[in-house]
């Protein structure tokens, strides 16, 4: 029982955290390296790992608030912003 919990709480973190969008953030964060600008590399580093942190708390929560799930995408929406040449815009409207 202990097991089939594990894989599915694995299952659920992967569905949240997938490995393309990874290796694009991590991607992303070694060309700042390379290219000395730390501070967005920096920046960028500190909102992937909010994201990660969110991802791992949240996974195995049967209930998250709208809120909380509002700030998440918002959080990837800038995430894959800063890769991009022009800014990506998230609207919520409830």
């Amino acid at each position: 029982m202990d097991r089939r919990l594990s894989t599915l709480e694995l299952q659920a973190l992967r569905s949240r955290l997938n490995p393309h969008f990874i290796f694009n953030c991590l991607n992303s964060i070694n060309r700042y390296i390379l290219k000395e600008e730390k501070g967005k590399a920096s920046y960028y580093l500190s909102q992937f790992a909010k994201l990660i942190r969110y991802t791992l708390d949240y996974t195995s929560e049967p209930d998250v608030s709208l809120s909380e799930e509002i700030n998440v995408s918002r959080l990837y929406v800038e995430l894959e912003s800063l890769r991009m040449p022009e800014p990506i815009q998230l609207e919520v409207h409830l």
